[in-house]
């Protein structure tokens, strides 16, 4: 426990003659929770967490830090595309708003009630099947070509070179870009790095 007496800040306000601050530090077996202040005396009541607060916070530290557990929703869940659907919307008359094309009498069809809910629920279909989500790209394969091995060129250099083909007729995701390590090597760029390079 260790006692600390603050009189110079407390000195505008009457009555108060000493503040004590204690402190007790447990191990922590988790190391993903550090334990809080248990108390403080400072005029002020005394709060302490409770143990539905403490547990509450380690299932959030746990969900955060990637947790085998925690299940990461990928685009084709049912979630996800239930989301992008309502960020989307589903109006019947932008989805079937009719291309410019030639000019042609409306159709008139007199339907009964079943029969008018029957063709607005195939409406509703099709327009589903018009607004179905495209999937997305996979995720791009690393890059770990190696050109050269330079060992002579060990130890000259303390930083990375990178050289970049600058030619304004070829498209970015062609260029040519190559890094060479201080060890001597010479490599393809990552794909991180590719990126870096590309907005200079």
């Amino acid at each position: 426990r260790t006692t600390v007496l603050l009189w110079s800040l407390l000195r505008s306000s009457p009555g108060v003659e000493r503040v004590r601050f204690r402190a007790r530090i447990q191990p922590w077996h988790s190391g993903l929770l550090q334990p809080l202040p248990c108390s403080f005396e400072m005029g002020l009541p005394r709060r302490r967490f409770s143990s539905e607060a403490a547990s509450y916070l380690l299932k959030s530290i746990l969900a955060e830090s990637g947790s085998p557990e925690t299940k990461k929703p990928t685009f084709m869940d049912e979630e996800v595309q239930s989301i992008l659907t309502k960020m989307t919307g589903l109006n019947l008359q932008k989805t079937f708003k009719p291309a410019i094309q030639e000019l042609k009498p409306p159709t008139y069809k007199l339907m009964t009630q079943a029969q008018l809910e029957e063709a607005t629920r195939q409406a509703v279909e099709a327009a589903k099947v018009r607004l179905k989500m495209p999937p997305v790209l996979e995720e791009r394969v690393p890059i770990n070509d190696v050109l050269a091995e330079d060992k002579i060129l060990e130890g000259t250099e303390t930083t990375k070179y990178v050289f970049t083909d600058i030619s304004y007729s070829i498209p970015h995701r062609e260029r040519f870009i190559v890094v060479r390590e201080p060890s001597g090597t010479l490599r393809k760029a990552s794909w991180e790095e590719r990126d870096r390079m590309i907005q200079v």
